[in-house]
């Protein structure tokens, strides 16, 4: 099985806020959060609504899982990007951190962590899916983490990728 079909075999595949742009993002000003989406600055990067919508055809489960709250993601579900996700669990969610949040969600789509594959592109949110016995982690580059915690975070990754286009090469 090669990498990308090993990637895409999961039942639910878990995505942070990682799938969106962060170079211009601002989170506590969401209105131009939404100005910059509607000129192209912000959304979701390259690749991942084209591979989340392969993924539902597929018929994966899909789930934004973020620590972000609520209030910041208005300008996403204003575009409609909440819809191609089956489930989005946010900060608000009152769970205690990200290990818990996840843990929710797959318990909430009746999914257990072997059959699970968590998007992450942060230390923390390394740390909380390595703290799931059993549930996959692919680690997305992030040019705004430092190299040195790059290469830390990537010990840990059952996979790695530089960003979403990685699957075009399954469509084609």
């Amino acid at each position: 099985m090669t990498k990308v079909n090993a990637i895409t075999s999961n039942k639910l595949h878990m995505f942070d806020f990682n799938g969106t742009t962060t170079k211009e993002f601002h989170p506590k000003l969401s209105i131009l959060n939404f100005i910059n989406v509607l000129r192209g600055k912000q959304g979701l990067n390259p690749g991942v609504e084209d591979y989340v919508n392969y993924l539902k055809a597929q018929g994966k489960l899909t789930a934004l899982v973020t620590s972000a709250k609520d209030k910041h993601l208005n300008w996403f579900r204003h575009v409609g990007l909440e819809s191609i996700f089956k489930f989005v669990s946010t900060a608000d969610d009152g769970y205690p951190d990200k290990r818990e949040q996840y843990c929710a969600t797959m318990d909430r789509l009746g999914v257990n962590p072997k059959q699970s594959l968590a998007y992450e592109d942060s230390p923390e949110g390394v740390d909380a899916v390595k703290r799931i016995p059993g549930l996959q982690l692919c680690v997305v580059h992030n040019p705004l983490i430092k190299p040195r915690e790059r290469a830390k975070i990537l010990q840990h990754a059952d996979y790695a990728i530089d960003n979403f286009n990685f699957f075009e090469s399954l469509v084609k």
